[in-house]
């Protein structure tokens, strides 16, 4: 195996049958295409936990690989998918082959007004800011239901990747204490317009 396999990290239990259809486009292209991948899935009602544990896997199976790899010697990228996101095939191939470090996709929380993006000082992007925007920017901070970074970006940060931490008399969650620590490594994260994904909780972009 070389750094040419993906491994996909699907966070969740109910998976709905818009999602099961997305994956098993997913499967089928990844397969029409000859590209390797690998994935696994884990479920905990506290996220952050489901996050750590899912990247554990992948650093497990690493130290008890005879290989003796580093995790970015062995993957391309993860990615990271969550149980309520539907995708098409399309937007998987735009994520994998992205050139950035770490690209997200885009997609609503549930007011339905706000997106899943965070800029510092102003807090969550509204849609219709960037509803005109067609290249991949800068954010702050981002959920990760459909999300990729590069390996050596995980094995610079260590455990744990992710926490749940109080700022300033306010919570950061999981998603974005994760893009915090990879903007003090000098990575950025970058929204792609042309990934806006479905949010089962709320509504299509």
């Amino acid at each position: 195996m070389n750094n040419s396999c993906y491994y996909f990290l699907i966070a969740g239990k109910q998976f709905s049958t818009n999602f099961l259809t997305s994956w098993t486009h997913t499967i089928e292209y990844l397969k029409d295409e000859n590209i390797d991948f690998k994935w696994v899935v884990y479920y905990s009602p506290i996220l952050v936990k489901t996050r750590n544990t899912l990247l554990e896997k992948i650093f497990l199976e690493d130290k008890n690989s005879t290989e003796n790899k580093s995790i970015s010697s062995k993957y391309k990228k993860i990615i990271f998918l969550d149980d309520d996101i539907v995708w098409t095939p399309e937007q998987i191939k735009i994520l994998l082959e992205s050139e950035h470090d770490i690209t997200t996709g885009i997609y609503m929380t549930e007011d339905n007004v706000t997106t899943t993006l965070m800029k510092k000082g102003t807090g969550r992007i509204s849609s219709s800011s960037i509803r005109y925007k067609e290249e991949p920017f800068v954010v702050d901070g981002t959920g990760l239901g459909f999300f990729a970074c590069n390996p050596e970006i995980l094995e610079k940060i260590g455990f744990p990747w992710f926490e749940v931490k109080l700022v300033d008399n306010d919570f950061i969650g999981e998603d974005y204490y994760f893009c915090q620590r990879a903007a003090e490594l000098g990575y950025k994260t970058y929204a792609d317009p042309r990934l806006k994904v479905g949010h089962m909780k709320n509504i299509m972009l």
